[in-house]
């Protein structure tokens, strides 16, 4: 099983997964960068993805890439059990300044381009979940 945790904003510029909503993280950096939040909570935030720079692997851009296309996606491994605790804390900070992030699941993510430890990047199949408010996707495929 792998989880994926969806915000609400769709992914911007060319080179993004095209019918995607941004990932955790993503949703984090607009929270800051866009003073979604108020400021307390971002510095709660960003103390959450600063614990994650030092500790989960950040792999490198050509990862994502497939056929020369920009269209991984990143899964915690469901195994991956303390940065999926860390993530939910993420989750409660965003909350806690009205941003609201979906919590996904699936057997299988699509296409695996790069796995670690913690989390693999996958190219989305039809049935993956990449919207915000999807929350479980076919396990037919």
């Amino acid at each position: 099983m792998y989880l994926r945790f969806i915000g609400p904003f769709p992914t911007r510029g060319a080179s993004r997964v095209s019918n995607c909503d941004y990932g955790i993280f993503q949703t984090a950096f607009m929270a800051r960068d866009d003073q979604l939040m108020e400021p307390y909570l971002v510095d709660e935030l960003m103390k959450e993805m600063d614990w994650f720079k030092k500790n989960l692997p950040s792999p490198d851009d050509h990862h994502f890439d497939y056929c020369g296309a920009n269209v991984g996606i990143c899964w915690f491994r469901d195994d991956a059990t303390t940065m999926i605790r860390r993530t939910r804390r993420m989750v409660d900070i965003l909350r806690a300044g009205d941003i609201w992030v979906t919590e996904s699941r699936t057997d299988n993510p699509g296409r695996i381009l790069y796995r670690d430890d913690y989390q693999v990047i996958a190219k989305p199949r039809k049935s993956t979940p990449t919207k915000w408010g999807q929350t479980q996707s076919s396990f037919r495929h």
